[in-house]
């Protein structure tokens, strides 16, 4: 950590790789960090007000088009950052107009440019960066326990524009733009497992194929039978696997 090309926190919030290659690392308490590959070191940024010394929680939420990163303070800041030229392209305050900003937990961008956030308990937010509109939709059941239900983890974005999405408490989620309806997943119809409820991860790859992982096991989206299925990752019988935290496609 003494090193001025190292990694500056071991408390890390989340990743990310933009077109370039270059990984973007949010941390907690310690700013913005990338690295390079072409360079072979860590660089430390902090696009909010605060200076680099004090620095700050960043999560990075997702790649953008061309070569810019999402990425929010939480409870201060949401920035579109331009990773080539390293500077803030647009920075949107969480708080007044974009209250519903406040606790994001994840995002991915559509192909119109849209941003969808998972929040901790306002659902899933849309916002338009051109026009500054937002919304959000809660999920079926959210009037029960709003911090429980409205609590939206992952998000994933096929390519019929269908936005996927995690709850801890009830699984996958399935949104309908166009409709502004949700389609529950809390089970597999074709063998009557629950869907656990520990659902972690979201990756949909480049077949278009929807990945989840779960605190037992990794599943993926059998669109035949509208249902999950789980991939036997410990060739065993059981029914439950190791939990997966993270999926990614090499």
């Amino acid at each position: 950590l003494q090193n001025p090309h190292a990694l500056k926190s071991q408390a890390i919030e989340s990743l990310c790789c933009d077109n370039l290659g270059n990984v973007w690392i949010g941390t907690l308490y310690n700013g913005l960090h990338v690295f390079k590959p072409s360079q072979n070191r860590f660089a430390r940024l902090y696009p909010g007000e605060r200076s680099l010394e004090t620095g700050s929680s960043l999560r990075l939420l997702c790649k953008s088009d061309s070569n810019k990163v999402w990425m929010v303070e939480p409870g201060k800041s949401l920035f579109l950052y331009d990773s080539e030229n390293e500077h803030v392209v647009k920075r949107f305050p969480t708080n007044n107009t974009f209250w519903l900003l406040g606790e994001i937990i994840s995002g991915a961008e559509d192909v119109n440019g849209i941003l969808w956030c998972g929040t901790a308990k306002n659902g899933l937010v849309r916002f338009d960066p051109e026009t500054r509109s937002i919304s959000n939709y809660l999920p079926p059941d959210s009037s029960k326990n709003l911090s429980h239900y409205g609590r939206i983890g992952e998000v994933a974005i096929d390519s019929q524009d269908q936005i996927w999405c995690t709850n801890r408490t009830r699984g996958v989620y399935r949104f309908n733009p166009a409709n502004k309806t949700f389609t529950e997943y809390p089970a597999n119809p074709q063998t009557g497992f629950p869907l656990p409820a520990g659902a972690f991860s979201l990756l949909i790859d480049k077949n278009d194929l929807t990945w989840c992982g779960t605190n037992d096991g990794l599943l993926y989206f059998d669109p035949t039978t509208d249902g999950f299925v789980q991939v036997d990752l410990l060739n065993s019988s059981t029914q439950n696997g190791p939990s997966v935290f993270c999926i990614s496609e090499t």
